[in-house]
């Protein structure tokens, strides 16, 4: 899943960086954080050069806090395009609509004035 905004207006980084700012449950995503095993939506395959984990995005990823588990995970990817002035946020959305990364996903969503778009194009509402 992702963020997109209805007249595709691409979501710059600053936009990016205050919603996480401004919001307690997201934390932005330690760069040195290699436990891959808190990281939702992404599995490690391979360490060699390249890889998704090892790109200069990650450090504009966002953890989400897990109260039951006292944990923060890494939930949305930042992806930047090409120019490096805009990108992407990829999550993996949750069966359940009333779970915390859906349910936080829609906030983020309305604070971008962006709604949630899945991989085959399909818009999903809250």
């Amino acid at each position: 899943m992702y963020f997109e905004r209805a007249n595709r207006e691409h979501i710059e980084l600053a936009e990016w960086l205050k919603v996480i700012a401004v919001m307690p449950e997201l934390q932005l995503a330690s760069i040195t954080n290699d436990d891959y095993n808190s990281w939702i939506g992404y599995i490690k395959y391979s360490d060699s050069p390249g890889q998704f984990h090892q790109r200069e995005d990650r450090r504009y990823d966002a953890e989400l806090f897990f109260g039951k588990e006292a944990k923060w995970k890494r939930v949305y990817f930042w992806s930047f395009a090409k120019s490096k002035k805009w990108g992407v946020i990829t999550f993996q959305a949750e069966d359940n609509p009333a779970s915390p990364v859906n349910m936080i996903a829609n906030r983020i969503a309305e604070l971008l004035g962006a709604r949630i778009r899945g991989e085959d194009h399909t818009w999903y509402e809250d």
